[in-house]
């Protein structure tokens, strides 16, 4: 038996990518998106990365004294 796959809409096939850098790098990312989507969509999430990162690995000034 021989069975062939044709790819109709190559628009529509969903693709992952996962890329790893410093937090100096994801902000440098950030400041490059133009705000339209999908971009805006991309500098939202990068936004909510560095706010996490931000918030769990550095303390607040008056945490520090």
């Amino acid at each position: 038996m021989r069975a062939f796959f044709e790819v109709i809409n190559t628009d529509k096939i969903e693709m992952q990518l996962t890329m790893t850098m410093c937090l100096r790098e994801w902000k440098e990312v950030r400041k490059q998106l133009i705000n339209e989507w999908p971009s805006s969509d991309l500098s939202r999430d990068i936004t909510n990365l560095v706010g996490q990162a931000e918030k769990h690995f550095y303390l607040k000034k008056e945490e520090k004294e």
